[in-house]
Parts: structure tokens; sequence; C-alpha cells
């Protein structure tokens, strides 16, 4: 029976117990760190930079987070592994994805992981949290943060919306009230907007143009449609996936409060 749950992690995030009041602060390296969540110890596993790794050389590791199984089941901690990302992606706005599990023999939290990965590029230095919290008493909450999450983690900007767009019908359970809180906060979000034009009615055009032409390869004749391969398409997702991004967090504040506090 394994004694502890394993995940690569790929994640821009990387803690400090403490940050220093220094424009240098974050030259400093990542340490390794425990954090409580909803009642379960997780630990992220910074690697000694410059150590040489036998497998991946002198790349630089991490984060792999760990996990002590206990009496509980093996998935049972996985899912909770994915909920504990989905707050601190949600908390901190960076992706967090666990992009390979493993398990290994150990009941001592802070032992250096077996599984480990090379870092992926960027590095947002945080100071830890000693405890992070998940709001769990909505069944649409908890979609709509696990949605926020997969937007954050897309690379395509075309996947980021979708998942955005599917964060904000976990938020409303009805179409037309989804739509009336787009409309209504348009304007108050609208300095935010790319280069390209503002929507007439920026609902429906989501709807249409983005959401329905991304989920819809073959659409009838006159219907919007997107091409991949278009620049002028992918720019314009980008645009506004990075919108989307700020619309969701807008209608999960409004709808659920506190939904993640650390």
């Amino acid at each position: 029976m394994p004694g502890r749950l394993e995940a690569i992690v790929r994640s821009p995030i990387a803690f400090r117990r403490k940050l220093r009041d220094s424009p240098d602060q974050y030259s400093d390296p990542p340490e390794t760190v425990g954090i409580e969540f909803d009642g379960r110890l997780f630990v992220w596993h910074a690697f000694t930079v410059g150590t040489h790794d036998p497998i991946f050389g002198d790349r630089e590791l991490g984060p792999s987070v760990t996990s002590v199984l206990g009496d509980d089941a093996y998935a049972e901690v996985a899912a909770e592994l994915e909920r504990f990302l989905t707050a601190l992606a949600y908390y901190y706005e960076q992706p967090a994805e666990a992009v390979a599990y493993g398990s290994h023999f150990t009941p001592e939290p802070f032992e250096t992981p077996i599984a480990r990965a090379p870092r992926t590029p960027g590095l947002t230095m945080i100071e830890s949290p000693k405890a992070v919290s998940l709001r769990r008493d909505s069944v649409r909450l908890l979609k709509a943060l696990a949605w926020y999450r997969e937007g954050q983690n897309a690379g395509s900007p075309f996947y980021r919306f979708l998942a955005f767009w599917n964060c904000l019908d976990a938020v409303f359970e009805e179409e037309a009230e989804r739509d009336r809180f787009v409309e209504s906060i348009f304007p108050t979000l609208a300095s935010a907007w790319g280069d390209f034009p503002l929507p007439a009615s920026p609902a429906k055009d989501f709807r249409e143009a983005s959401r329905n032409a991304i989920a819809h390869v073959i659409r009838p004749s006159g219907r919007p449609v997107i091409d991949p391969d278009a620049d002028i398409d992918r720019q314009r997702l980008q645009s506004e996936s990075r919108f989307l991004n700020k619309l969701v967090r807008a209608a999960i504040e409004q709808e659920f409060d506190r939904p993640v506090t650390a």
C-alpha cells in the first residue's frame, strides 16, 4: 500500500515562506512548503537549483506536490489534490495542472519526491499561505472554479475561451441570466478590451461567433466559423479569452462570497 500520493505539476507558482522587502526578492530560490487545504496537508516541493538530476541533468525541476494517504483511498486524495490546485489557480490567477501522478511508500510528507519533471517557462514567486480553503456548499461554484482553472491551464486561445465560457455557464443556471450579466458588466470592463472593435451585442456575439463556432466545426451556411490557422481568428480569441477571464471572475465574485480564502 503506497504511503503517499505524488503529482508532477505544471505551474509557474513558486513559494517562499517569507518574501524579502527588496527588489531582489524574486531572485531567491523557491522553498518547499506545506499548505493545509481543508484539513489535509499538501506539500509543494521545490528542488534545489543547480543539483544534477540523474534523469534530467542540470535542467531546473519542479514543482511536485505530495500528500500522505493515511487511511484515505488514493482516488479520494487525488480528487482533493485537484481541488487544491483549483483553489490556488483561482486565488493566484495562475495555471496549476497535475500532468502526471505517482505514489511512494514513504509516509513522510516532506521527503523529496520521486515524481519530478523539468520546470515549464515562467516563475511567479508567492509568499506561502499556511492554509487555503475552498467553499463547498455549491455544486455550481465547484464546477465554475474547476472550469476556471481549465481556462488558466489552456495554451490555446480557442480552448481557453471555451473553458471560461463553461465557467460562466456553471455560475448561472439560466442562459438568459448569463446573457443579462454579460451585457450589464461589459461597459464596466470595456477598458480591458483589446484592439478589436467592441461587439454591438456582447452576449450574442460571444455565443455565436466564438463559443458555438469553436464547439461546432461544421455549421449551417451564413453562421460564423473559426479556422485555428487563421491569424485573425487566433488574435481575436486571444483578446476575447483574456477579457472573458476578467468577466468570469466578476461573475463568480458576484454570485458567491469569498469562494477561496487563504
